[in-house]
């Protein structure tokens, strides 16, 4: 049966695919979480039929963001601890502090033109990335979160305040974040897999 289920996984349309694929994982057996982890990795799924113009180039299909998406919340209805084990594995971050430049214009005069003066300063910056996650779904998980805010002082020219963004306000940022795609469904699948194992029915 869950050989079946592949089969139909990577050949069914793609409005077919999330019905298929948690029919796949509620049989909860290895064979699953290890299919629907090729889908999170945007494995490949098929090949371009063959033909008598292309029986020696097939070209693979991957699946798609879509497609990882539905591997995700798959995986959180397989009550599978391997998924969770899995799940948990790549959905690691990765933090680094960088500089990075913002644009500023001066609230009192203007460069010789008679035009406005804007200029760069760096500032600060936190980048967030998951480099055990692949395909698309890693760039959409990535994300930038300001350390510090500049602003011109008034009445000069070229002259920034520099501040730095309170803690709380960081961590703000970072639950919405949290609450919108992809991060919601990686985070729900993982919870719900955590209070199956911790209470099975």
């Amino acid at each position: 049966m869950t050989a079946d289920l592949v089969q139909r996984l990577r050949t069914c349309s793609a409005e077919e695919r999330r019905a298929v694929a948690i029919e796949l994982a509620k049989t909860g057996t290895d064979e699953a979480v290890t299919e629907l982890a090729r889908m999170v990795e945007a494995d490949v799924m098929n090949y371009t039929p063959r033909t008598h113009r292309t029986i020696w180039q097939r070209r693979p299909i991957f699946y798609s963001y879509e497609d990882q998406l539905i591997g995700v919340t798959a995986l959180g209805e397989t009550r599978s601890q391997k998924a969770l084990y899995y799940l948990e594995s790549i959905y690691q971050p990765h933090y680094s502090e960088i500089t990075d430049s913002v644009e500023v214009c001066a609230q009192s005069g203007c460069d010789p033109s008679g035009y406005p003066d804007y200029w760069s300063e760096p500032i600060q910056i936190e980048v967030t990335k998951f480099p055990k996650i692949k395909g698309e779904l890693r760039k959409r998980l990535e994300y930038k979160i300001k350390l510090e805010n500049v602003s011109p002082i008034e009445f000069n020219i070229r002259m920034i305040a520099r501040e730095r963004i309170p803690k709380e306000m960081i961590e703000h940022k970072r639950k919405q974040i949290f609450d919108k795609e992809p991060h919601k469904t990686m985070i729900n699948s993982i919870r719900f897999l955590r209070t199956a194992i911790q209470c099975p029915t």
